[in-house]
């Protein structure tokens, strides 16, 4: 099983992906003063960004099964 890093700094990777799963650092709001909206309009952007750059996207976020 390989692991690949992508965006990787001296601290981090902001994706890596393993066993066709990614895993995303923690993402946050640009500006923290805007309103709550916007906060979630630009996270969910950076989100949108890095699956791309690793060929997926939100569609294919893992979720539990239901009960």
């Amino acid at each position: 099983m390989s692991i690949s890093r992508y965006e990787t700094c001296a601290r981090m990777s902001r994706v890596v992906v393993h066993n066709q799963t990614a895993d995303l650092c923690g993402q946050v709001a640009e500006d923290r003063s805007a309103g709550i909206q916007e906060q979630t309009r630009t996270m969910l952007a950076k989100v949108d960004s890095l699956l791309a750059s690793v060929g997926s996207n939100r569609e294919q976020i893992l979720r539990p099964p239901s009960t």
